[in-house]
């Protein structure tokens, strides 16, 4: 499959139609049929990818991730970011976001589902026993690449990943702010107190998962290794913000 967070690339249109969609939603559901594999620690699923699973596991997910994200992690996270990234989105960082209403809940649930579609899709594409792979031979035909062979599916799952990364930054970089003023510094100290306890936090739960739970670094846990590192980071983040929230009033 395509690394999670290129997935949101294929969401980036709908931008078009967002009086429609809720966005957070979009991308929220893009990559949640592969949150399980960030619950679990490690890339195995059952239920992420599967109908009843949008419904029952990744539903919820969205939701609550999208409050977290909005209302604790954005604001830190985005201000404390190295110049000029801080301002380049500073807009976004208070833009107000909520569920108002029955409506707008609606409107969630529909963009995460289709979200979630729209991840399964690409992945029908991208790996073995997808659902394309399977009705198109030529998708697992090999082809040479680099003194390698490779089946096709394989070679659109690693270069859709670049690709989609490709597209998620240049869209970040040309629609940046470059207009409006910060109404607030935060200053460099603080910055590094940001990353370095995010950093902190990170880095005991990854050695925390690899030598306690996996009993040491071992390659045939790499997947696992990986998952946890970014696990690492996003609760690093994540429990960094819910502070500076508490002892800073962002405005």
């Amino acid at each position: 499959m395509p690394f999670t967070f290129a997935h949101p690339a294929i969401i980036i249109p709908f931008k078009k139609w967002e009086k429609y969609f809720n966005i957070t939603a979009l991308i929220i559901g893009s990559m949640a049929p592969d949150f399980e594999y960030f619950l679990r620690f490690k890339p195995m699923g059952e239920i992420g990818h599967t109908f009843l699973g949008f419904f029952y596991f990744n539903l919820p997910l969205c939701f609550i991730i999208a409050h977290v994200f909005h209302f604790v992690v954005k604001k830190p996270f985005l201000l404390n970011m190295p110049k000029p990234i801080e301002r380049w989105f500073y807009v976004v960082a208070f833009e107000q976001w909520r569920i108002k209403d029955l409506s707008a809940l609606v409107v969630f649930i529909y963009s995460s589902l289709i979200g979630m579609v729209s991840h399964v899709v690409w992945d029908s594409f991208t790996h073995r026993g997808g659902f394309f792979v399977t009705k198109i031979p030529l998708l697992s035909k090999y082809i040479p690449f680099m003194h390698y062979e490779i089946p096709i599916y394989k070679f659109l799952q690693h270069s859709s990943t670049l690709i989609g990364f490709a597209i998620i930054f240049s869209y970040l970089y040309v629609n940046r702010n470059l207009y409006k003023r910060m109404r607030r510094l935060i200053s460099s100290k603080i910055k590094w107190i940001y990353w370095c306890f995010s950093l902190f936090i990170a880095i005991a739960i990854v050695y925390y998962r690899i030598y306690f739970v996996l009993g040491g670094f071992n390659l045939n846990y790499l997947g696992s290794h990986i998952v946890s590192v970014i696990n690492g980071g996003i609760i690093g983040v994540t429990v960094t913000s819910l502070i500076f929230n508490i002892l800073f009033k962002y405005e």
